[in-house]
């Protein structure tokens, strides 16, 4: 069975849905016994018809599909950011620590969220700015580069960013500035459909 099967499953039967109504409208319920099963793909589109009828990102889940618990993680990852966006670092921190306990913590990207998480909470509470930008230094230097240029990537900069804003150390913070811009572009310009 395919984790992103085993996610549309759990989601189905936690919502008390049969296949029959998750699929109504979409697809058959053939092809949800099928994906459930792991012997069908569902495209984008598809993930997305049906998240909306579960009422939950299956996009979103998508990324943890190789844990063992992706709906647990997806959800503890959204309470993470939530915590963060609020300002409340040391619920963000008992929380990363909760999440650290999991077999699922060293699977990527969940691994590089949860570490990204524990740096940056433990920056906020302790003012150890420096030892932040290290440490995110330090995971940058140890992570595959596909994730390095990614999301989690960015995550780690946006830290030391910070860091570099707090310590006052403008040049630094104008140079790693600088780097971030070069790596969206990067990443982006394939996107880029102008005419120009």
């Amino acid at each position: 069975m395919s984790r992103i099967g085993i996610i549309i499953k759990e989601l189905r039967q936690i919502k008390n849905l049969s296949r029959t109504e998750l699929a109504e409208g979409i697809c058959t319920e053939k092809y949800i016994y099928l994906i459930e099963k792991g012997k069908r793909t569902p495209s984008s589109e598809l993930l997305i018809l049906l998240g909306r009828r579960l009422g939950e990102d299956l996009l979103a889940q998508f990324k943890f599909s190789n844990c063992d618990d992706p709906v647990t993680i997806s959800k503890m990852q959204f309470k993470l950011g939530e915590q963060i966006r609020q300002g409340e670092y040391e619920q963000g921190f008992l929380l990363t620590q909760e999440a650290e306990r999991y077999s699922d913590n060293t699977k990527v990207p969940w691994k590089h969220m949860l570490k990204a998480n524990r740096i940056l909470c433990q920056m906020q509470r302790s003012k150890e700015y420096e030892q932040a930008i290290a440490e995110a230094e330090q995971a940058l230097a140890s992570m595959e580069k596909r994730f390095n240029v990614g999301f989690c990537g960015l995550f780690y900069r946006l830290i030391q960013l910070y860091a570099y804003h707090q310590l006052g150390k403008n040049e630094d913070f104008e140079q790693l500035l600088r780097t971030m811009f070069s790596l969206l572009n990067l990443r982006y310009s394939f996107h880029d459909t102008s005419t120009n």
